[in-house]
């Protein structure tokens, strides 16, 4: 929102003020306005407008337009400008392939180039941690989360533990050796 023009979000409608019909008419109206604006913002090298295009491009519009390959050398455009969102999804690309071959090894060192560029809520020590327990890599799975600070730099939230393993992908016997080794050690 804060990168777009005046005119541009005052084409964004109210589905309340309108109705659903006019609200969709008028949402196309914005959804092309904005659009054309993001795309002139990656063009001219913007960081952020090309990592909202390429999330755009990630996403679709309404999930319908999703487009991964497009994505892709946005957020590497936007990564390499520094933007600590962009490198970590590039990362996330890199580990499961979206717009590009997986290659873990990139998306370590992107995890890794995130972490030192923008602490960003703690969760690039904790990316890594759940790409090595993917691995089965437990002892550095282990080394990662004692990394995770935490208390989160940004908020200066407290976590008590690693919020990544209490994700549904992560199996409760994988949750179990690592928080027990973690209680140990």
């Amino acid at each position: 929102g804060r990168i777009l023009s005046e005119e541009t979000k005052a084409l964004r409608p109210d589905v309340v003020e309108l109705g659903y019909k006019e609200y969709e008419k008028q949402f196309r109206v914005y959804r092309k306005a904005y659009m054309k604006e993001l795309m002139a913002l990656a063009d001219q090298g913007d960081k952020y407008g090309q990592f909202f295009l390429a999330e755009e491009y990630r996403r679709g519009v309404h999930k319908r337009f999703i487009n991964l390959k497009k994505a892709f050398p946005l957020y590497v455009a936007s990564a390499e400008q520094g933007l600590y969102r962009a490198q970590v999804m590039l990362a996330f690309c890199y580990e499961y392939g979206l717009g590009t071959e997986v290659d873990l090894d990139k998306a370590r060192a992107m995890f890794k180039q995130a972490g030192q560029s923008e602490k960003g809520h703690g969760k690039p020590e904790e990316h890594l941690a759940m790409l090595e327990v993917n691995e089965e890599n437990y002892d550095e799975a282990l080394r990662w989360f004692k990394e995770a600070p935490l208390r989160c730099p940004k908020c200066g939230s407290v976590r008590t533990r690693p919020s990544r393993l209490f994700s549904p992908f992560t199996s409760n016997k994988v949750y179990k050796k690592i928080w027990d080794q973690m209680e140990t050690k």
